[in-house]
């Protein structure tokens, strides 16, 4: 009996320790957290306006430069101007692409937010865009399927960027990870984003042909902190069992399906947003 009541005292302060540490681990995330959203604001904030200082002349430029003055330039300006033209044009491009970026970096900065209504092809572009600052994804083939856009879901922004972001960077590890073993000469990374609508929810799959799980590694995904990624590659994410968390802090499920060599498939769902809940919102916002 003693040796039964030391060895549950053992187990308790056991467990004890490790949620301990986890409240630690979770503590110093959240701070790093706020003050990356803090910069993340201002950085965000001051790209914007960069950019705008770079579009004003190149929007002048453009529209005072037609095709057809191109074409009545004198024989040996004509290349040249053409080149200038294309090259405005080209920066032009790069400068709003650059105001997308800053946009998504200052809306990953806010704060936890409240629900509202929510379009589920805004927050995946947002995050796509953010994620272009982190790695290089135009080598990934990132095809969107979605039915019936423009539905409205109700979730937290931040929550659900957060979710997103943190899903495709993970696709894009397993796509990178199964590159980078070279068995497959032939191998096109792809990762594809599905949105389907039910009467009172949506469902997004983001799938990818990536490197895949064992049924061991899934398993594991339920403990906090939990990676598959290569220790001398460690992540900066939430981890799935944090974008979990988010999912379930909006009433949502996460569920993941995989096969090792062969890739997975992260699919969440979402409440739609009520006709009350978005007339209830834009009451709000009108205050």
């Amino acid at each position: 009996e003693a040796l039964s009541n030391h060895a549950s005292r053992a187990f308790e302060n056991a467990i004890f320790m490790q949620e301990r540490e986890k409240s630690v681990t979770q503590l110093q995330h959240e701070s790093k957290m706020i003050a990356l959203g803090a910069f993340g604001a201002g950085v965000g904030h001051n790209l914007t306006n960069r950019f705008n200082c770079v579009l004003t002349p190149l929007d002048l430029v453009l529209s005072t430069i037609k095709d057809e003055d191109l074409e009545s330039a004198p024989g040996k300006f004509k290349p040249t101007f053409s080149l200038l033209y294309r090259a405005a044009k080209t920066a032009r491009e790069e400068a709003m692409r650059g105001c997308e970026i800053a946009k998504a970096i200052r809306d990953y900065a806010r704060k936890p937010t409240e629900a509202q209504p929510l379009s589920l092809e805004e927050v995946i572009k947002s995050a796509i865009n953010l994620l272009s600052c982190k790695r290089n994804i135009e080598r990934i083939s990132i095809a969107k399927d979605y039915e019936r856009p423009g539905q409205n879901i109700w979730a937290s922004l931040s929550n659900i960027q957060d979710v997103a972001f943190n899903l495709i960077d993970n696709a894009c590890d397993a796509v990178d990870n199964r590159e980078t073993k070279g068995q497959d000469k032939n191998f096109k990374p792809q990762i594809t984003i599905k949105a389907r609508y039910s009467a009172k929810e949506a469902r997004v799959e983001i799938s990818d042909n990536g490197i895949g799980m064992s049924q061991e590694d899934i398993h594991k995904l339920q403990m906090p902190f939990f990676s598959t990624k290569a220790a001398q590659r460690k992540g900066t994410g939430l981890g799935v069992y944090m974008v979990r968390r988010l999912v379930e802090l909006n009433s949502g499920v996460l569920e993941v399906e995989s096969t090792y060599g062969q890739g997975s498939v992260f699919s969440f769902s979402l409440p739609l947003a009520t006709p009350k809940q978005i007339e209830e919102y834009k009451r709000r916002q009108n205050k």
